[in-house]
């Protein structure tokens, strides 16, 4: 049987100081073990910080999306989180 896939969205904004912490408190372990295959995907609307890299060291897929807007950043994400 396959597993379900939970696909976990964040847009981003130079976020280097937060953004560990939110990778952080997502609860991969236990939906893990409730059988969901757990990914985390970032879309960066270009941060001129380390947020990319932090998320990167703890395991998210990272794309940029230069276009402004959260909104923006959902409708890329959502091309690519049902392309995977």
């Amino acid at each position: 049987m396959s597993r379900s896939r939970v696909c976990i969205i964040i847009p981003t904004l130079n976020e280097a100081g937060t953004i560990g912490k939110v990778l952080d408190e997502i609860p991969k372990q236990a939906l893990e073990q409730k059988g969901y295959d757990v990914r985390v995907l970032i879309v960066d609307g270009n941060s001129t910080d380390e947020t990319r890299q932090i998320a990167e060291e703890k395991g998210a897929k990272v794309v940029i999306e230069p276009r402004r807007g959260k909104g923006r950043a959902m409708r890329t994400a959502l091309g690519i989180a049902e392309a995977e």
